[in-house]
């Protein structure tokens, strides 16, 4: 009996142990529909070099980069007689059939503008939903978010996904446990445009708890650290609030710049402000096209912007006055209105006074005139937020008509 219970076990244990499962790993590979067929031909020639660097068992699953749909999936033999380059070849002819068809459906001229591109929004939201235990994506492809290179704005990451095409506030732990491959079809330029697509791209992904491994227009360098298991880049920069307690010392004191060029590309953190003279009370207004309601000294708060002060009278003891709105966190610099009513008191010699607007390094004082009629307590300001029609007593000024801004559609 003795001798059984031991012969049992021992059986036992052989079984418990030839049972032990071999878990086969599948990465994403994802690849732009908007490229000529020479160009995807690159691209699946990439994926056969990944392909034979693949352990036994795993698996390449190609997706197509604007609708998600998947293209093919290319599988590593486990046999060990399976293992030359001809024969793991082979054996995903269906797979590499199935790309050809893609490539050969292309049609898009190499000197398009949008080449490359993906709809990077709805991927994430798809890989993140139909493959949660993917843990390697390759993005080939690449980062352009439309035809004149325009990104979004922090303010975008701080909307729920359901808002903003960009947002996170609702997905911050959808793309947790996921390692983020981005091969780019050519180096960014200018490098200050690199660097900015970058960083969004970067905290885009960390704000879903995701890791960026590498983000680079070198096929060599995307290969080497996918398969080394790569750490992933430092953590890009948090989105800053501003700190200043005295955030008018840049906006009032400083000179204006006399003109430049803002772009649109580089998102910064705006201020406005303005100055006036006489016993009368003027109120600033902020607002961004994503916003239903402005920012001014009865809504002192939103997620992007603060205002600091409000002012009853223009001037006191012959200083001058003023009231200012900052925007906390980098903003889309075409979207921003600026409206400025008189909310009461009387000039007889008219109002006049002076909007500065601050973004970057680009300081724009802009004068502007009321008639000095009595106020009208800002009846008025929501609708000419809304139309751009003057009154009597409200204006609005949109940035770009301040300030020179490069990039925004019309």
């Amino acid at each position: 009996m003795r001798h059984f219970i031991k012969k049992t076990l021992y059986m036992l244990a052989c079984v418990q142990m030839i049972a032990l499962p071999v878990y086969a790993e599948t990465m994403i590979a994802v690849i732009s529909p908007h490229q000529n067929k020479e160009q995807v031909h690159r691209d699946i020639n990439l994926l056969r070099t990944w392909l034979l660097r693949m352990k036994k068992s795993d698996t390449i699953l190609v997706l197509e980069g604007w609708s998600g749909n998947t293209l093919a999936q290319l599988t590593r033999p486990s046999k060990a007689n399976y293992q030359s380059e001809r024969t793991i070849v082979q054996m995903n002819k269906q797979g590499f059939a199935q790309l050809m068809r893609f490539a050969n459906t292309r049609r898009l001229a190499a000197n398009k503008q949008g080449q490359g591109t993906l709809h990077i929004p709805r991927l994430m939201g798809l890989i993140a939903q139909n493959y949660p235990k993917v843990r390697d994506i390759a993005f080939i492809g690449t980062a352009n978010f439309n035809s004149n290179g325009t990104l979004p704005a922090d303010e975008d990451l701080l909307q729920s996904s359901r808002k903003a095409l960009y947002g996170t506030a609702d997905v911050s732990e959808r793309l947790k446990g996921k390692r983020f491959h981005w091969l780019l079809p050519r180096t960014l330029t200018p490098y200050t445009y690199e660097n900015e697509v970058t960083r969004f791209i970067h905290l885009y992904i960390d704000k879903q708890a995701g890791e960026l491994i590498t983000f680079r227009a070198d096929a060599n360098l995307v290969t080497q650290r996918l398969f080394q298991k790569a750490q992933a880049l430092p953590a890009p920069l948090a989105l800053n609030r501003v700190s200043d307690p005295q955030p008018i010392n840049s906006l009032f004191t400083r000179a204006p710049s006399g003109g430049g060029t803002v772009h649109a590309y580089q998102p910064q953190r705006v201020k406005i402000g303005i100055a006036w003279q006489g016993q009368v009370d003027l109120d600033i207004y902020g607002v961004l096209s994503s916003e239903k309601k402005a920012v001014y000294y009865a809504n002192t708060q939103s997620r992007y912007a603060t205002h600091h002060k409000d002012v009853l009278k223009g001037e006191r003891r012959g200083v001058t006055i003023y009231e200012i709105i900052t925007y906390n966190v980098p903003i889309n610099l075409c979207d921003v209105k600026i409206g400025i009513n008189h909310y009461s008191g009387a000039s007889p010699h008219g109002i006049h006074g002076t909007l500065r607007v601050e973004a970057g390094d680009v300081l724009i004082a802009k004068p502007f005139h009321f008639s000095g009629i009595s106020g009208n307590q800002g009846k008025d300001m929501s609708r000419v937020l809304a139309s751009g029609n003057k009154t009597a007593h409200s204006v609005r000024l949109l940035l770009r008509d301040v300030m020179a801004i490069k990039g925004c559609s019309v």
